[in-house]
């Protein structure tokens, strides 16, 4: 839910932003400020598009997710600038094979550590593995 909202958050600041600087270009009178402005609208574009396309992930997985078995395969690095210690595994969905590397706190058996993992049918190749759930077999 967290990052649904960072998403949402992202999404829309950014969007608001965009909509100031369409105004802005709006009431440019020289070339250089409407290349900038225009260069700016462009920018925010973007960036709005991350905002909705994180938003996006994290509602689908949340309502609409199915659960499958990932394997843990390794550690791997994650977070800004690949800073933190993550955990790589993999799932089948659909008959296709996919891989993911998540960060994590506490233990989780690495490798051949069995987890459910929350996948959409929207986003398959984006799994989050949730290491408080092994798999019981």
């Amino acid at each position: 839910m967290t990052e649904e909202l960072f998403g949402l958050a992202f999404g829309l600041a950014f969007g608001l932003l965009t909509i100031y600087m369409v105004v802005q270009l709006l009431k440019s009178k020289t070339a250089k400020s409407k290349i900038r402005n225009g260069f700016f609208v462009l920018v925010g574009l973007g960036f709005t598009g991350v905002g909705v396309w994180l938003y996006d992930i994290s509602h689908q997985l949340r309502t609409s997710g199915d659960l499958v078995v990932g394997t843990t395969i390794g550690f791997c690095k994650t977070g800004k600038n690949l800073a933190h210690k993550g955990i790589e595994f993999e799932y089948y969905y659909n008959g296709r094979q996919f891989s993911a590397c998540n960060g994590f706190d506490g233990n989780a058996l690495v490798p051949n550590g069995k987890y459910w993992v929350t996948v959409s049918s929207k986003h398959p190749d984006i799994g989050r593995i949730d290491f408080n759930n092994p798999v019981k077999e």
